[in-house]
């Protein structure tokens, strides 16, 4: 028989603990930032995008999910294929870059979603479509969206509606 030695466990280390909670905390408001930016950016610059994909959820919400879902399932298959070929390559490139934008950009159209109906239970109404108000409303949206995002399975299905919305 043979003694096979077994190396001591790693102490916790409480400072590396710290380290990564602080990582963690970090790129949870970079992520929070960059859509904060993107949603100021989406309602300056083209705000009919957010408005016509709240009133599509809004009204289809179900012809929304299925179109989403053959998009969020087709595409990715599309550009992988196309990069196994070398003429395709760089089409399947531009096509992932493609649904990195598109799947931000659907972030924060279900944030001014969520956004919308929470200025709905404050009581204000949907005709007051200011820039202003708009942006308010996307932001809110967003750290909700942000909040409930960082609960397990909870946080995990919503971004997966919100892409294939």
């Amino acid at each position: 028989s043979q003694i096979i030695e077994v190396e001591p466990r790693i102490p916790f280390d409480r400072e590396e603990a710290e380290d990564s909670i602080w990582i963690a905390v970090l790129v949870i408001l970079g992520f929070f930032v960059a859509l904060i930016v993107l949603g100021v950016a989406l309602q300056l610059a083209i705000p009919g995008i957010l408005i016509g994909s709240t009133a599509a959820i809004s009204t289809g919400l179900w012809a929304c999910l299925g179109r989403g879902l053959v998009v969020a399932l087709l595409a990715p298959a599309i550009a992988a294929l196309l990069m196994a070929t070398f003429i395709g390559a760089p089409i399947g490139i531009l096509i992932f870059a493609a649904l990195v934008l598109l799947y931000a950009t659907a972030f924060v159209a279900i944030a001014y979603s969520i956004g919308l109906y929470v200025s709905r239970l404050f009581g204000k109404s949907e005709t007051e479509t200011g820039t202003g108000s708009r942006i308010l409303w996307t932001s809110v949206g967003i750290l909700l969206f942000v909040i409930v995002g960082m609960i397990p399975l909870i946080g995990w299905a919503l971004g997966m509606l919100a892409i294939i919305c």
